[in-house]
Formats: C-alpha cells, sequence, structure tokens
C-alpha cells in the first residue's frame, strides 16, 4: 500500500472518532455542558418535559471522558439508564449512581475506552437488578 494511503486511513480513523465524541444530544431531563452533564432531581423537575414520565434515560455517544460524581443523583421514576456507544469515556467516578431508588437496571455498552470504575461508582441502588 502507498505511503500516502496509509496517512489517509490513519487521519480519517483520527476524525471517525473525534466525531464520535461530538455526536451528542443532552437528554431533556439532564443539564450538559461541553466537559460534563448531570441527570438529577433538581435537572429533572426543571425540564420542560412531564418529569415524571420519563422512565428510561438513554445516553448515547457521550462527548465526556468520564461520568462524574452525582451524574446521575435522586431521579424519579427513573428505571433503566444506558450509556452506549461513547468512544471517549474512560472513567466512572464514586457516586456516579446515587441514590436512584427506582432504578432496575444499569447498562453500560460498547465503551471500548472505559478503563476505571471507581469504588462506589454505584451506590444506595436498591432495586437495581441487572447491571
Amino acid at each position: 500500500m502507498a505511503p500516502w494511503a496509509v496517512w489517509l486511513l490513519v487521519a480519517l480513523s483520527a476524525v471517525l472518532k473525534l466525531r464520535s465524541c461530538w455526536a451528542y444530544t443532552c437528554p431533556a431531563i439532564c443539564r450538559c455542558s461541553r466537559d460534563t452533564f448531570e441527570c438529577s432531581r433538581d435537572t429533572q423537575l426543571a425540564s420542560r418535559t412531564a418529569a415524571t414520565s420519563v422512565l428510561r434515560l438513554r445516553l448515547t455517544q457521550l462527548p465526556l471522558k468520564q461520568v462524574p460524581t452525582h451524574a446521575f443523583k435522586e431521579l424519579i421514576n427513573i428505571t433503566i439508564i444506558e450509556i452506549s456507544q461513547s468512544d471517549c469515556i474512560t472513567h466512572i467516578q464514586k457516586h456516579a449512581f446515587f441514590s436512584l431508588h427506582s432504578l432496575a437496571q444499569i447498562s453500560v455498552q460498547n465503551i471500548n475506552s472505559l478503563r476505571v470504575i471507581e469504588r462506589g461508582a454505584f451506590a444506595d441502588l436498591p432495586r437495581l437488578e441487572y447491571l
């Protein structure tokens, strides 16, 4: 293979990886910025959606390197949280999933860069059946 073709493939793969880290839509019940996100009772109640009618929270292609402490805290009636297709996430911090009394399932899938899950990342989840 010609050297320019190899260079083109490397450059293209880097662009696709960066693009996948930017292709993210913040869920209505959350608050998101360029560097972090929070989905809590406060952000849920402040949202314009019917806060208690949302049962499933799906986050795909998160552009962040970590799921921060209290990213998911005291959400109302959320039974399933799914995080998937996020090539940027390397770290889930302590108490990222905290005090979610209705939560039955957490699904973390297709996150190839995930390296660290801190002790206590999943705390006070009395109804959790599936992780």
